[in-house]
C-alpha cells in the first residue's frame, strides 16, 4: 500500500475507533473491479456504502473494519461496479404520456408495411369515434416509408380520430376527424413560435403538424397528472435499470410536486432528478432556488431558440438540401429555418432568470442559431455589474443539442460558463440526407474539441 494511502487509512481506523457504530457500513461490495472514474481512473476491489453514500473505497482487507452485524456484503464475483450514468437531457414526462401509444417505430417493426399494419389493426379494434394514438414513425429507420397524408389516414380510419407522432417527437400526422375534433380548419391561423400546420400544393391542410404549439392540443388529454404518474414512475425505473442514477428533465414536464413524488419509491430514493420548467412557465420560478433535497431539485427553465432538423425549423446558415428525405418530411425548398423567439425577448427572459439565481437551458441546434445565441448571451453578460458577471459564469447555464455548433464558437461559450449538451443522434440519422456529408463531417468536430 502506498505510504500516503496507508496514512489516510490509519486515520480512518482511528476515527472508526471513536465512533464505530456511526461508521458501520450498510453494505460492502467485494471481489470486483470498482471503477472510481477519478482523475487517475483508479480501480479498487471493494466499496462500502452508508445511508446511500460511499463511505470508503479500497480492498476487502481494508474495508472489513467497516462491517458490522447488520452489514450486507455483496460479492461481485469479478464483475465491474462503476458510478451511475447521468441522463443529461431527457423527457420522462413525455415518454410517460406516449408509453401506451401504438408503436410504429423501426425499433419495433422490420418494414414500413409492418408499421402500417399495426396502425390498421389498432383502428379496427377501436370503437367508432375513439381516438387512436400512435408513435415512432420515421422514414430514416424504416426504409421506403412515406409519411402519410390526411387523405390516406382518412381512408385508414374513416370513423376514428388518428394522431401519429414522429420518432423525433417534433412532428405528427392526423386525419380529418382529428382536425375537426380540435376545431382546426382551412381558415385556422398558424399556432406560432415556429410551429405550423402543413398544407398541400393547393393550400389545403394535409394533416402535418410541426412543433409543440401545433401538437399540444392533441396531447393535452393524456397529460392529466394522476393518469401519468404510474407511467412516469415506470419511465424512471427504466432509466434506473439501464444504469442511470441521475436524470435532467428538460421541459415538457409534469407538475414539480408529482415529479418529486415519482423520484421516491416507498419513500426511498428512486433516482436523482433535476427539473426544468418550460420557458412559458416562468411564473412557477418565483423566489430563489432551493437546494435542500439531494434527490429532487428544480434547477430553472428551458427555452427554445430554434427548432429541429427533421421539421426544417432548425436555423442554419446554408439552406437544407432539396433531398428526397427533406421532401418526405415537408421541409420547404431553400429553407433556412426560423427562430421561435426574438433575440431581445430571449435575452430579457434569461437575464431575469439568472438575476434570481436560476439556471437556464436553451435549445439551440443550427449553426446560425448558435452564433446568434452566443451574441444574446454576451449582451446579457455585458449588461451585468462586474460582481454579478462571475455568478453568471458559475451557474453553468446550458446549451441543448448543439447539432451544428461551430467549434470556433466554443471558446466564447466557455468564457461564459456555458455547458453544451450534445445530441449526436440528430446528426447521425438525419444529417447527411438533410444537410450533406461535408457539413456533417465538419460539425462532428465540436464533440471532441470542447
Amino acid at each position: 500500500m502506498p505510504p500516503i494511502r496507508l496514512f489516510i487509512f490509519l486515520l480512518v481506523l482511528l476515527f472508526i475507533g471513536g465512533c464505530e457504530k456511526n461508521l458501520t457500513a450498510d453494505r460492502i461490495f467485494i471481489n470486483g473491479d470498482i471503477h472510481t472514474i477519478d482523475t487517475g481512473n483508479s480501480v479498487a476491489s471493494a466499496l462500502a456504502v452508508k445511508n446511500g453514500r460511499i463511505l470508503a473505497v479500497g480492498n476487502q482487507e481494508e474495508l472489513k473494519a467497516l462491517a458490522g452485524a447488520d452489514t450486507e456484503v455483496t460479492d461481485l464475483a469479478g464483475k465491474s461496479l462503476l458510478p451511475g450514468f447521468i441522463a443529461v437531457h431527457e423527457h420522462p414526462a413525455i415518454s410517460a404520456v406516449f408509453r401506451n401509444f401504438i408503436d410504429m417505430s423501426g425499433f419495433q417493426h422490420e418494414t414500413a408495411a409492418d408499421a402500417w399494419k399495426a396502425l390498421v389493426s389498432a383502428v379496427a379494434a377501436a370503437p367508432a369515434g375513439q381516438w387512436v394514438y400512435a408513435k415512432g414513425l420515421d422514414p430514416v429507420l424504416l426504409e421506403g416509408l412515406e409519411p402519410p397524408t390526411r387523405a390516406q389516414l382518412d381512408v385508414m380510419a374513416p370513423h376514428n380520430p388518428v394522431f401519429i407522432l414522429a420518432q423525433s417527437m417534433h412532428t405528427a400526422w392526423v386525419n380529418s376527424a382529428a382536425l375537426a375534433a380540435m376545431d382546426i380548419d382551412e381558415n385556422s391561423p398558424p399556432p406560432g413560435e415556429g410551429s405550423y400546420y402543413g398544407r398541400d400544393k393547393d393550400g389545403r391542410l394535409n394533416g402535418l403538424l410541426v412543433e409543440k404549439p401545433a401538437l399540444e392540443p392533441f396531447l393535452a388529454p393524456h397529460k392529466s397528472p394522476l393518469k401519468v404518474l404510474a407511467a412516469y414512475e415506470a419511465e424512471l425505473d427504466d432509466l434506473r435499470r439501464a444504469g442511470y442514477t441521475c436524470v435532467a428533465s428538460l421541459g415538457f414536464n409534469v407538475p414539480a410536486w408529482l415529479a418529486q413524488w415519482a423520484s421516491l419509491n416507498d419513500f426511498s430514493p428512486r433516482i436523482r432528478q433535476f427539473f426544468y420548467y418550460r420557458g412559458d412557465n416562468l411564473e412557477k420560478l418565483s423566489g430563489t432556488p432551493e437546494r435542500d433535497d439531494e434527490y429532487f431539485q428544480v434547477r430553472g427553465a428551458k427555452f427554445w431558440y430554434d427548432g429541429s432538423p427533421y421539421s426544417g425549423s432548425m436555423v442554419v446558415e446554408q439552406p437544407y438540401l432539396d433531398s428526397a428525405l427533406a421532401k418526405q418530411l415537408g421541409v420547404a425548398h431553400g429553407s433556412h429555418g426560423e427562430a421561435v423567439i426574438a433575440g431581445e425577448e430571449l435575452q430579457q427572459q434569461i437575464s431575469a432568470l439568472n438575476g434570481r439565481g436560476w439556471q437556464f437551458a436553451t435549445h439551440v441546434q443550427g449553426d446560425r442559431a448558435a452564433r446568434e445565441y452566443l451574441d444574446i448571451l454576451q449582451r446579457a453578460y455585458r449588461s451585468l455589474p462586474l460582481q454579478e458577471q462571475k455568478a453568471f459564469v458559475d451557474r453553468r447555464h446550458r446549451l441543448e443539442h448543439g447539432l451544428l455548433l461551430d467549434k470556433t464558437l466554443l471558446p466564447g461559450f466557455a468564457r461564459l460558463g456555458i455547458t453544451p449538451s450534445f445530441h449526436i443522434n440528430h446528426l447521425h440519422y438525419y444529417g447527411e440526407a438533410l444537410l450533406g456529408e461535408a457539413r456533417v463531417r465538419l460539425r462532428r468536430a465540436p464533440i471532441t474539441a470542447f
